[in-house]
């Protein structure tokens, strides 16, 4: 009867292991999407946002070596940097999931693979739009996988060649951001930005070397900056068209892209289409994520 029961114990252990080893890992992860075939398309396909996937087994080991990086790299790049881009993952093992995992060719675990999207043009149907795939061969470590996803969010941010070139770019239609830096690279954060304001928002870079006080002509109108002696960079500043003036960013440093969008919709009563502060984030994306409903510029 003793061995029976043993028997009986062993084999309901072995149960619950498998259970757990099929399981989905980032179900619980608010900051990963455990996708499957009803949403992949939804979150990869019809965002604007760049999407890194972890194709994976429960099982495999290094699948489960890569696991601490991944909730990781979601956490950064989703809560903290809060950056264009989707940290997804896809669970193979699961027989509803596979047909998914041959569509990408996915034939080793993990796999993966980073999803870019098309250049966005206004009023052209993205219905057949598809992103990108390109499999990621690189380093499986925070820093390196970061700094890849980085290099493939796009770029809707214009550059403004010198204060000679502001007043052109004041002139477009809709509100328009600047931010002043002395960095030649636009940042991540500022590139996430312009594309969740994308066709709302116009975002321009000037980069220059020092912050001093300047005017420039709009319209026929001397418009001053508000900048002062002994201020620093970065500086970000929003024109309204209708005053025909600026209004400056004077929330702190300008690493929390949460405020700053919150600055901008305040500024102009224009919403973002993405990020999170979107419907669209809140409506859809947050479900697919295990929540159920910074990067100096």
């Amino acid at each position: 009867m003793l061995s029976v029961l043993r028997l009986w114990v062993l084999a309901a252990l072995f149960l619950f292991v498998a259970s757990r080893e099929s399981g989905d890992v980032y179900a619980n992860d608010p900051n990963v999407y455990e996708l499957t075939p009803s949403n992949f398309d939804k979150v990869v396909h019809r965002s604007n946002y760049t999407s890194i996937v972890k194709f994976y087994a429960p099982w495999c080991g290094y699948c489960k070596q890569l696991s601490p990086v991944w909730h990781k790299l979601g956490k950064f790049l989703h809560k903290e940097g809060k950056y264009g881009v989707h940290v997804a993952a896809v669970n193979c093992d699961k027989e509803s999931n596979k047909p998914l995992c041959a569509a990408y060719r996915v034939q080793g675990f993990p796999t993966l693979m980073s999803f870019r999207p098309p250049k966005y043009a206004p009023g052209k149907a993205k219905a057949n739009s598809k992103h990108v795939p390109e499999p990621y061969n690189g380093q499986r470590s925070l820093k390196a996988i970061t700094d890849y996803v980085s290099t493939r969010i796009k770029n809707y941010v214009d550059r403004i060649h010198g204060l000679k070139g502001l007043p052109e770019f004041l002139e477009g239609q809709g509100p328009r951001v600047v931010l002043l830096s002395k960095n030649t690279n636009i940042s991540p954060v500022y590139k996430t930005m312009a594309i969740d304001f994308l066709s709302k928002v116009t975002f321009g870079y000037l980069k220059t070397d020092v912050a001093e006080p300047a005017s420039v002509t709009v319209d026929g109108k001397k418009v001053q900056l508000p900048i002062e002696e002994g201020d620093t960079l970065p500086i970000l500043l929003l024109w309204d068209s209708e005053k025909g003036e600026f209004s400056r960013y004077s929330k702190g440093k300008l690493t929390n892209k949460h405020e700053m969008e919150a600055w901008v919709q305040e500024q102009t009563g224009v919403k973002p289409s993405e990020g999170g502060l979107s419907k669209k984030d809140k409506k859809y994306y947050a479900k697919y994520r295990g929540e159920r409903v910074h990067d100096e510029l």
